[in-house]
């Protein structure tokens, strides 16, 4: 849990960043650490929504926070 909190807040602040001005799900910081945490336990995003804008960074945003956050540190957590 020591890992996997920063990483996740880190992950929201940058959604932020990148989504903020176009998604309500990201527009601050407290609705954006619960729709990561949707993504994360659930698996379930709106990647036309998120990919309108920049499309790699997305790609990018939205793969390396599956992997790392969902994949690696849940099952750190669970394990």
């Amino acid at each position: 849990l020591v890992i996997l909190g920063p990483s996740g807040v880190a992950y929201a602040i940058s959604g932020c960043f990148i989504f903020g001005k176009r998604l309500e799900e990201f527009s601050d910081i407290k609705s954006a650490i619960g729709y990561c945490f949707k993504i994360m336990t659930e698996s379930n995003y709106d990647w036309p929504a998120l990919s309108e804008e920049h499309f790699w960074t997305t790609g990018m945003w939205v793969w390396s926070f599956m992997i790392f956050l969902a994949v690696i540190m849940l099952n750190m957590v669970l394990a």
